[in-house]
């Protein structure tokens, strides 16, 4: 999946709990969308906010989430950068 694509990912995500009976704490499913900026054999790197004009001074500061691909239910593209088409159903796991 190319770098700049729209996506959707559908991920385990860890759940941090406290005073409650351990057994309830339990992983949820999240989800999000944003640009995918990294991906290797561990995890993607997806970025939800960015500027929209680059700025000349300074590092590009950008927000985001690095979701390691084993939690991963779910990806797929929304948007290709490159073609800039909308896949039908372009589902990838």
């Amino acid at each position: 999946m190319p770098v700049g694509d729209l996506v959707y990912i559908r991920y385990q995500d860890h759940t941090l709990f406290r005073d409650i009976v351990a057994g309830n704490g339990c992983p949820v499913i999240r989800e999000a969308v944003g640009w995918l900026a990294h991906e290797n054999g561990e995890f993607v790197r997806l970025v939800f906010e960015r500027y929209a004009v680059p700025q000349s001074e300074g590092a590009q500061r950008e927000t985001g989430l690095a979701i390691l691909k084993n939690t991963i239910l779910e990806m797929r593209v929304l948007f290709n950068a490159l073609e800039r088409t909308q896949p039908v159903g372009g589902r990838i796991k």
